[in-house]
C-alpha cells in the first residue's frame, strides 16, 4: 500500500514497486464515492477501513491512498496482509506542483473540485483547502492553508512506526540505493529494476523536478515556509 499526500510521488513509488516486487501493478484506489463534510465522521473512517479490507483481498495488487493517518488509526496492517509505504516530499516542491496540476484542470476548478492560485505562494497561504471537493474526501482536520495540511498530513506518518518511510527526493536522486534500502527493510529479494521515466509518467515533467520550489518562492516566502514547518516539528533538509 503506497500512502502519500497529494503531488508526493505516489505514482512514481508504486511503479517502482511493483517492477521491484514483480507485481502486475494493478492500482486499487482506497476512493470512497463523491463525499461532503466527512471530516471528524466516524462513520467515515469505519467505511474507509472496510474499504481497505476488501482491496486487501485482491492478490498482488498495490492500494494508493491520500487518506489522513487518523483515516487508520488502531488499524492492523499484518492481519490484513498489508504492507504500508508512506512517501513524502518536500512540502514547497508540493506546493508548486499542486499548483500547476490543478490549475491545469479547469473543469474541477469550475467545479470546485480543485482550487485556482496565482502562484504557489498563493496556494500555500491564501487558498482554504475546506472549500474544495479534493480536501473533504481525504483530510480528517479542518486546516486552514495548503501548508497548514501538509505538515498535518506528513508529521503523523513520520512518526508512525509502522509506515516505511520513503523521501521523494531519495528515490529520484538516489534511486538504486533507495530500492536496496527498502529491499533491506521487508526482508524481500527484489528484482532489478530502472527509474521510470519521470516525464511519461506525469501530467507534467514539473512533478519530477527536485528543487523546483526555488524558481518560485521568494526569500520571504521560504522564511514563513520554513518558520511554520519548524513550529510543526517538521526540519525542511534544503532551507
Amino acid at each position: 500500500m503506497v500512502i502519500s499526500h497529494e503531488r508526493s510521488g505516489t505514482h512514481f513509488l508504486i511503479n517502482t514497486l511493483a517492477k521491484i516486487l514483480g507485481l502486475s501493478n494493478v492500482q486499487q484506489d482506497l476512493h470512497l464515492t463523491e463525499s461532503n463534510e466527512n471530516y471528524y465522521s466516524e462513520q467515515y473512517v469505519n467505511d474507509v477501513q472496510e474499504h481497505l479490507k476488501t482491496l486487501s483481498l485482491v492478490p498482488k495488487t498495490i492500494i494508493k491512498s491520500h487518506h489522513h493517518n487518523d483515516f487508520f488509526k488502531n488499524f492492523d496492517f499484518k492481519e490484513h496482509n498489508i504492507t504500508p509505504f508512506y512517501i513524502y516530499r518536500d512540502p514547497r516542491d508540493v506546493l508548486v506542483s499542486c499548483h500547476h496540476y490543478f490549475n491545469s484542470h479547469r473543469p474541477q476548478i469550475e467545479s470546485q473540485t480543485f482550487p485556482y492560485s496565482t502562484s504557489p505562494t498563493e496556494l500555500a497561504f491564501g487558498i482554504k483547502p475546506t472549500q474544495y471537493k479534493f480536501d473533504s474526501a481525504y483530510s480528517y482536520h479542518r486546516n486552514e492553508t495548503m501548508l497548514e495540511r501538509w505538515c498535518n498530513h506528513t508529521g503523523p506518518f513520520i512518526e508512525d512506526e509502522r509506515f516505511i518511510k520513503i523521501k521523494y527526493e531519495d528515490l529520484n536522486l538516489r534511486f538504486e540505493e533507495t530500492c536496496e534500502d527498502i529491499g533491506k527493510t521487508i526482508g524481500y529479494n527484489l528484482a532489478p529494476a530502472s527509474k521510470p521515466n519521470l516525464s511519461e509518467r506525469t501530467v507534467s515533467a514539473r512533478k519530477g523536478i527536485v528543487g523546483d520550489w526555488k524558481n518560485y518562492f521568494k526569500s520571504l516566502a521560504n522564511e514563513r515556509i520554513i518558520s511554520y514547518t519548524n513550529k510543526k516539528g517538521i526540519r525542511l533538509e534544503c532551507q
